[in-house]
């Protein structure tokens, strides 16, 4: 059969790795206070201190944030099947 002879020697080709370049602290920090508005600071501090996703942080609700003991609590219809976890923020 020549389909499985097809099947069986295709290859795909291994993709290059190529490394992606992290901001340092101190460049956060310049990015940070060129930000402005309270609403924009707060977003790119809970998405770069949590590791949520960005729709995850867009559609956190007032009930999901523990200001008492700095925790976020995603709901699951919000969160993804892959990601199951709740986040405290000591490191903010």
């Amino acid at each position: 059969m020549k389909a499985r002879y097809l099947v069986e020697t295709f290859k795909f080709p291994s993709p290059s790795f190529k490394p992606k370049r992290v901001p340092t602290k101190e460049e956060l920090a310049i990015f940070y206070n060129h930000l402005e508005g309270l609403d924009v600071k707060a977003f790119f501090l809970i998405c770069a201190t949590s590791g949520l996703r960005r729709n995850e942080v867009l559609f956190l609700n007032r009930a999901e944030i523990d200001l008492e003991s700095w925790a976020i609590l995603p709901k699951e219809h919000i969160t993804y099947r892959s990601k199951k976890s709740w986040l405290i923020g000591h490191n903010i």
